[in-house]
């Protein structure tokens, strides 16, 4: 079976540094959100 990516490079950074925002802004308290945020993205898209 074949995977893709279907989101854009854009989506994906734009992803990654609003899980790293909040986690810095959090003071860590969100990482556990952020990860989820950032694999539920990755698996909606792949």
């Amino acid at each position: 079976m074949e995977s893709k990516f279907t989101g854009s490079l854009l989506e994906l950074i734009a992803v990654s540094m609003f899980a790293g925002v909040v986690s810095a802004f959090s003071f860590g308290l969100l990482v556990p959100w952020a990860i989820c945020y950032y694999y539920r993205y990755m698996a909606d898209h792949t």
